[in-house]
């Protein structure tokens, strides 16, 4: 068995907390990536042993998994956890869902809860599972909480634009929601709605990047520089536009231009290399 699923990153987002976890998620924008974890159910496949963080121990607890099916488990993690990428619902995900089938009905309105509830009570997330379960290309959460039980429209732009992405420091959600929550939630509804205004790629980059510089995540430097590296390709029509996310830097670019963009922008952070995804097209997918 092997399990698919892609990394989501939000633009805007509004937080809804409620004193029930199955209550609780974000309404807003975010974008589904080519490239997400995929974890199987095989000693044989070439991948590193899954290792449990809070979240997906929670999620094991759960289903009362025992240690001798999680030793089998095996995972590719070609993002890190903690920068943005909505890394830590992935992987959650992947295993409600490798579990729900072990353990359970084969529901995936079941294992996307259980994903949920365990990114809630962990802090790690609120509206990722959502939306690398039910949602492709540009993702907009209606109504906050679980699949099933939340709400998602997705709109997929005319072609397959490019996604590059490059880490400039670590932030958990918590730290996150700590440092800038005030400002995110007195600020997303302004960007939502204008986004509502008219749904496009175009309209996304747009007020994810306004809401990036209004709430702190893209300071004046950053913007600056990275301006500057990328005056070529926007003067050309190669860059739709960037944002930040936490201290990741998200630049959105025309199918083809890729590592030239990519490139461009490898000598902005010490120790960090651009990475290159696409908008995904495909939900999360389960191989048996």
């Amino acid at each position: 068995m092997r399990i698919f699923v892609p990394y989501h990153i939000s633009g805007v987002w509004l937080p809804v907390h409620s004193s029930s976890p199955l209550d609780s998620g974000s309404l807003g924008i975010g974008i589904v990536l080519s490239s997400g974890v995929m974890l199987a159910n095989d000693v044989h496949v070439h991948a590193e042993p899954l290792r449990l963080d809070p979240t997906t121990e929670l999620v094991a607890r759960e289903y009362g998994a025992s240690d001798e099916r999680l030793s089998s488990m095996r995972i590719i993690e070609p993002r890190p956890l903690g920068y943005g990428y909505g890394a830590s619902a992935a992987r959650a995900l992947a295993l409600a869902i490798a579990l729900e089938i072990m353990y359970g009905r084969g529901s995936l309105c079941r294992a996307g809860e259980v994903a949920h509830v365990a990114e809630v009570v962990c802090g790690s997330g609120l509206g990722d599972v959502i939306a690398e379960l039910d949602g492709v290309g540009l993702v907009l959460r209606k109504r906050h909480g679980p699949p099933c039980r939340g709400v998602v429209d997705s709109y997929v732009p005319p072609r397959r634009y490019a996604v590059v992405t490059l880490p400039l420091g670590r932030m958990t959600t918590r730290e996150m929601h700590e440092i800038f929550g005030e400002r995110i939630r007195s600020l997303a509804p302004r960007y939502i709605d204008s986004f509502l205004e008219s749904p496009s790629i175009e309209r996304f980059l747009e007020v994810s990047h306004g809401f990036s510089k209004e709430v702190g995540f893209l300071t004046r430097d950053l913007e600056q520089r990275v301006r500057e590296i990328l005056s070529s390709y926007i003067a050309r029509g190669c860059v739709l536009g960037f944002f930040v996310k936490k201290r990741l830097l998200v630049v959105v670019a025309e199918p083809g231009s890729e590592n030239d963009v990519a490139e461009a922008l490898s000598g902005l952070s010490k120790g960090s290399n651009p990475a290159i995804d696409f908008l995904g097209t495909s939900r999360a997918v389960v191989s048996v």
